[in-house]
């Protein structure tokens, strides 16, 4: 049976990939029985904490994970590699989480360059929290963030 590959231990050499496409879980699950569907990402990327690699949880080992992920692909990729990344921003213990803008972040002083931004609305209604009173716009949309690994030079589609 295949388990699936570990975003953050790909099985490739340094610099042997020209573009990486990043989509792991980029929210917290709830726990419990909440979103039984999602156990299995919850059993594997333990992103509530629940005996993860940095000990982190919620929106941070999010971060963490997208982090560790972001170090992988710039061992794996070549120099000017392409990384696309899917993330969305999410409410975590009612503090507005920007995930998008952490991650562009995070990315930069790992060494890529963000190229472009692609914003993806849902085509049905996004997903009705368990909270009384909603504070926050509820994310009914995603986000692609293009990068390029630098290597010092210009920009990638510029001839060296």
């Amino acid at each position: 049976m295949q388990d699936g590959v570990d975003c953050r231990r790909l099985p490739y050499s340094d610099g042997e990939i020209d573009c990486v496409v990043l989509d792991p879980p980029y929210m917290h699950s709830p726990g419990g029985t909440a979103h039984s569907s999602h156990q299995a990402f919850e059993t594997h990327y333990k992103n509530n904490g629940t005996g993860n690699r940095t000990k982190k949880k919620y929106h941070e080992a999010v971060l963490s994970l997208y982090e560790e992920a972001g170090v992988e692909a710039h061992r794996v990729l070549r120099d000017r590699g392409v990384l696309i990344v899917k993330c969305q921003d999410e409410v975590c213990s009612n503090r507005q989480r920007f995930t998008h803008v952490e991650i562009m972040s995070a990315y930069e002083q790992i060494g890529f360059v963000a190229e472009d931004l692609f914003v993806v609305v849902r085509g049905n209604r996004p997903g009705v929290s368990r909270v009384v009173k909603q504070v926050h716009a509820r994310k009914n949309h995603s986000y692609f963030l293009v990068f390029w690994k630098s290597d010092g030079r210009s920009r990638p589609w510029v001839a060296p």
